[in-house]
């Protein structure tokens, strides 16, 4: 209880309050190392990282062996720029868990946010070896592969990522990412296709995937069409929205390109009001991503205040937040002018997916805008 009071406070941001209650719920449970992790959690989540550390360190000490310590102190070191106490933890924390494939993507991802490649490459086969039934673990091993130009090997993990998933509709959106950039793009057509195929109630976003191939194979009027039917399915589909405007300034039609990029945040609100109203009838995972995509459409609006809001309500509760989210919460934060906070939570998304770290991705395959690429150049500058 004591615990679940913490993070109330938290929400409310009553951080004295807060910090009142996790400790409670500490000398309620001293034994128990998930109560200093909590504890350790909030410091982090606002920004105290010395705070943090000594909390983990005291989780640390009351279970030694714990690898979710060491995995903390390496993300809490990576977001205070000490790269060589990261890597001893995450090394530690392979050390400890080493037949644990995600210990070693950890490690992948840390060496990756670092650009130091081959060192990822190990890593990530690594853990590919250990889960090799993990469609994530074999795409994390193509995207290094690719960077470091190992295309035949890259091509074979994103085809063994998507028969491992196939039912996934993004791991054909990656493989067709991969071939675009190859430039062979009937196969890149031909998966986007397919992912259109397979998207089901996601078709909107997958048919907007396909859009993005078009406008990026040079092909303006199969993209609008796209774009169009996306919009057909589902009007709050921010990617669609963002897809037209690029068009538009593609084809030299600012007007155009800023009433798509800008003006649909005015249309969307009554949508976001109406869906989040139906809340009962969602999954978490669901309302999570309606939060998120309306944080997006205030951000490109010009409103990180009401962004960052919603962004942080996506965060509640949420285990395993999505790189994106943390990404969007990143670029709000330096819309407001904190710099460190936006330093940090890029670091989060990049240790979340490798992908968020690569520009080309984000052009290809999320398809960001060019504010929103112009964003996340500033952010990756004082993030390293």
């Amino acid at each position: 209880m004591a615990g679940n009071l913490g993070l109330v406070y938290w929400r409310l941001d009553r951080a004295e309050d807060a910090v009142r209650e996790y400790r409670r719920a500490i000398a309620l449970d001293s034994l128990n190392v998930g109560r200093y992790l909590d504890l350790g959690d909030f410091y982090r989540r606002v920004g105290r990282y010395a705070e943090a550390e000594a909390a983990f360190r005291r989780g640390g000490a009351v279970a030694p062996r714990a690898t979710r310590v060491a995995t903390k102190l390496g993300n809490l070191y990576t977001l205070m720029r000490r790269p060589a106490d990261a890597e001893r933890e995450y090394r530690r924390a392979v050390a400890m868990d080493s037949t644990n494939a995600d210990r070693h993507s950890d490690l992948g991802v840390f060496y990756w946010s670092r650009e130091r490649y081959q060192e990822a490459a190990t890593a990530f086969r690594r853990a590919a070896d250990l889960a090799p039934t993990s469609a994530r673990g074999a795409e994390n091993l193509g995207l290094i592969l690719e960077k470091l130009g190992q295309l035949p090997g890259a091509e074979r993990e994103f085809h063994r990522a998507v028969g491992l998933d196939s039912l996934n509709f993004r791991r054909y959106q990656t493989l067709g990412g991969f071939l675009q950039r190859q430039s062979r793009l009937p196969d890149a057509e031909a998966a986007y296709q397919r992912a259109v195929a397979l998207a089901g109630d996601s078709s909107a976003v997958a048919i907007t995937g396909l859009g993005d191939f078009y406008l990026n194979a040079g092909q303006p009027s199969k993209a609008e069409a796209q774009y169009r039917a996306a919009l057909g399915r589902d009007s709050t589909v921010l990617a669609a929205h963002m897809g037209l405007g690029n068009l538009y300034w593609a084809s030299g039609n600012v007007p155009a390109a800023t009433a798509s990029w800008q003006g649909r945040a005015a249309e969307a609100a009554p949508l976001s009001d109406r869906s989040l109203a139906r809340q009962d009838t969602l999954s978490v995972g669901d309302q999570r991503t309606y939060i998120d995509t309306r944080a997006n459409i205030w951000l490109d609006a010009g409103d990180p205040g009401r962004a960052l809001a919603l962004f942080d309500r996506a965060l509640v509760d949420n285990a395993h937040p999505d790189a994106g989210l943390h990404l969007g919460r990143a670029m709000a934060l330096l819309e407001l002018g904190r710099a460190p906070e936006a330093a940090a939570a890029f670091r989060q998304a990049v240790t979340a997916d490798a992908h968020y770290g690569d520009r080309a991705y984000l052009a290809t395959n999320v398809r960001y805008s060019p504010k929103a690429l112009a964003r996340f150049d500033r952010l990756r500058a004082p993030a390293r």
